[in-house]
């Protein structure tokens, strides 16, 4: 078999063009290239023997950092300065 370029692992979240809604891997098994996924919205129902190749990956959202205050403070005199 061919080298994939995504290998899923436990946690991921997955799609397959087959089914509507989201999966998350339960279960990876290298030894013939296959993965078992949960539907997030129906626990309990899992499909299993999903071949690598036909995961579609979700990528999870980077996650955003808020502005602390110093860096408020430190970002407003730096525009301020560089407009004078």
């Amino acid at each position: 078999m061919a080298t994939p370029e995504w290998i899923p692992i436990i946690g991921d979240l997955v799609a397959i063009p087959t089914h509507e809604g989201t999966l998350k891997v339960i279960a990876v098994r290298s030894e013939g290239q296959i993965a078992d996924a949960e539907l997030i919205t129906v626990p309990g129902y899992v499909e299993k023997n999903i071949p690598w190749g036909v995961l579609i990956h979700i990528p999870k959202p980077k996650k955003t950092t808020r502005e602390d205050f110093s860096q408020a403070a430190a970002r407003i005199v730096r525009e301020a300065t560089e407009k004078v």
